[in-house]
């Protein structure tokens, strides 16, 4: 997230503001993060599905922090109105709702890719390697113990992948109606 926003606040932030600058300008800085991320999402898959459902439920906080935060503290709307239009009507930053269903979104592609990937990839010979290393000695000392162990926690974690995927693509669903109803679709704020 840390590389997606600088190339965002890039854009953004004019050049004479700049607090530090990177040699090479927008296209290296580019490829020094678009690289990272890259290698984050390949690693976010390869780990296994208890990584994957792990990361998922961090992500998906993210968006349900900062829409109670932003509606309790205010955000930057307190310190600059007129930059930052506050819409009375969510609480939030004029745009909020639809770059939340932006980032539902991708929550939500990136789960149903987990749904596609992790059977193929976890079915394979990394269960046995994986659940081996990991939960020796719970299932049993045996090979097929662990493997039996390994499979019953994979379709633990599976079956929280897809409640996940599931709350996801409903969230997803309700921030884009909301937004449409909600979010003005013009410079304008309307208030209540």
């Amino acid at each position: 997230m840390v590389y997606i926003s600088e190339l965002i606040l890039r854009k953004r932030i004019p050049e004479d503001e700049y607090q530090f600058k990177i040699p090479g300008g927008y296209g290296f800085l580019m490829v020094i993060c678009i690289v990272p991320i890259c290698i984050a999402v390949f690693s976010y898959f390869v780990n296994g599905s208890d990584y994957l459902v792990g990361g998922l439920i961090g992500l998906l906080s993210g968006p349900v922090l900062y829409f109670i935060w932003r509606r309790r503290y205010g955000g930057l709307s307190r310190k600059d109105p007129e930059r930052y239009q506050l819409n009375s009507r969510t609480g939030l930053q004029k745009g909020d709702m639809r770059k939340l269903t932006v980032l539902l979104l991708i929550l939500t592609l990136i789960a149903v890719a987990g749904l596609l990937f992790l059977p193929f990839y976890e079915n394979g010979w990394t269960v046995n390697e994986y659940y081996n290393g990991m939960f020796a000695g719970y299932f049993g000392s045996s090979d097929a113990a662990v493997l039996a162990g390994g499979k019953f926690i994979f379709g633990i974690t599976y079956l929280v992948l897809k409640v996940l995927t599931a709350v996801c693509g409903i969230l997803t669903v309700v921030c884009a109606i909301a937004a449409a109803k909600l979010d003005p679709k013009d410079n304008k704020i309307v208030s209540e």
